[in-house]
C-alpha cells in the first residue's frame, strides 16, 4: 500500500450502556468494552479492512477488483476508496438499480472512478454464484463481504489484538458481540477465538438459517461457540422501526458513535441482551465493525 495509513491495533475502551435504573444495576456484574475497529481507517474502518488485508498482502500486482454489495455496501465503499489510492481498477456489482436515487456511498463511488454495474436481484444472484473467487492474471475477484477464506485469516488479528491489550481475556469467559451481514467475520471469531470465548452475532437482515449455512460453509460444523440472534434486524437490511430510532436516539454517539445499517441494530441488541443477562461472560466486548458512512445523509 503506497498511501494508505492505518491504526492498527485498534483501540479497546471500556463502554456503557444507556440504561434505567433497573436495568443497570442488572448490568453490574459485567464489564464492558468495545474494540474500536472504526478507528483503523476514516473511511476503509472495521471488518472491511480485517476481511481484505489477507488478499492485499498476498497479491502484490493486482491490477483490476470486482466484487459484490448491497446500495449502502460498506466492503465496496473500502474497495473503491482503497482502488482510487492504489490505482486499480474496480468494478463494483451493486444489487439494485440506484440510478436515479444513488447513495452516499455510490456517489463515492462514482466520484473515485468505479465501473458501477447495477444488477436485479435474479442477476445479482447468478453473477455473484458463477465466478470462481480469487486471483488470476492481475485480476481479483472478491465474494461480498469478503466471503472466504482470506477474509477469516484477517479477521484472526481481532483475537491476537484483544488477547494482548486485557491479560483477563486470557483465562476468563468473554462473549463478542457483533452485527452479522454476511458472517465472515462471525465465521473467522468463531474459528481463532479461544476456547473459553462466546461469539453473539446480531443478524442486521432477514436472514435466518441463511447465515447460519454462511457460517457454516466457512467452518464447518465443528465450531459451537457462536450463535445468531435474529430479534433486532428492524424488519430487514437497511430499514428501521421505532424502537430502533428511540434507542439510536439515546445512545453515547460521543463516546462510540454508531449507524442505523450495522453497527446501531449490533448495539441495541446488546443493550437488550445486557438488560434480560442473557449473556454468561462477565467480560463482553462489542466489536465495532466501522462502516459510519451509512450514517451519511449525502
Amino acid at each position: 500500500m503506497k498511501q494508505i495509513r492505518l491504526k492498527i491495533p485498534s483501540p479497546l475502551q471500556q463502554l456503557s450502556l444507556h440504561s434505567d435504573s433497573t436495568a443497570a444495576a442488572k448490568a453490574v456484574k459485567y464489564k464492558l468494552w468495545c474494540k474500536r475497529d472504526d478507528l483503523i481507517h476514516p473511511i476503509m474502518s472495521g471488518n472491511k479492512w480485517r476481511k481484505l488485508a489477507h488478499s492485499f498482502n498476498t497479491h502484490q500486482d493486482i491490477r483490476h477488483i470486482i466484487s459484490y454489495g448491497g446500495g449502502f455496501s460498506n466492503h465496496l465503499h473500502a474497495l473503491g476508496y482503497f482502488c482510487h489510492q492504489e490505482n486499480i481498477q474496480f468494478t463494483a456489482r451493486i444489487r439494485g438499480d440506484y440510478r436515479q436515487h444513488p447513495t452516499p456511498m455510490i456517489t463515492d463511488l462514482s466520484n473515485w472512478g468505479t465501473q458501477i454495474e447495477y444488477l436485479n436481484k435474479d442477476a445479482f444472484k447468478l453473477a455473484r454464484e458463477q465466478p470462481k473467487y480469487g486471483y488470476k492474471d492481475g485480476l481479483l475477484h472478491i465474494p461480498e463481504g469478503g466471503f472466504n477464506q482470506s477474509g477469516l485469516q484477517g479477521v484472526s488479528d481481532i483475537i491476537k489484538e484483544l488477547l494482548a491489550q486485557h491479560l483477563a481475556f486470557s483465562s476468563e469467559p468473554v462473549t463478542i458481540v457483533l452485527p452479522v451481514a454476511t458472517g465472515t467475520t462471525l465465521a473467522g471469531l468463531a474459528k481463532h477465538a479461544p476456547d473459553h470465548w462466546f461469539i453473539q452475532g446480531i443478524a442486521v437482515l432477514k436472514g435466518e438459517q441463511y447465515l447460519e449455512q454462511n457460517v457454516q460453509s466457512l467452518i464447518g460444523d465443528a465450531y459451537t461457540n457462536w450463535h445468531i440472534n435474529h430479534a433486532y434486524h428492524a424488519g430487514g437490511y437497511a430499514k428501521t422501526n421505532a424502537e430502533l430510532n428511540e434507542f439510536l436516539t439515546q445512545w453515547d454517539h460521543a463516546h462510540c458513535p454508531i449507524e442505523r445499517i450495522y453497527s446501531g441494530k449490533a448495539a441495541w441488541g446488546l443493550q437488550n441482551l445486557v438488560n434480560e443477562q442473557k449473556i454468561n461472560s462477565k467480560h463482553i466486548i462489542y466489536l465495532h465493525t466501522g462502516g459510519l458512512q451509512g450514517a451519511r445523509k449525502a
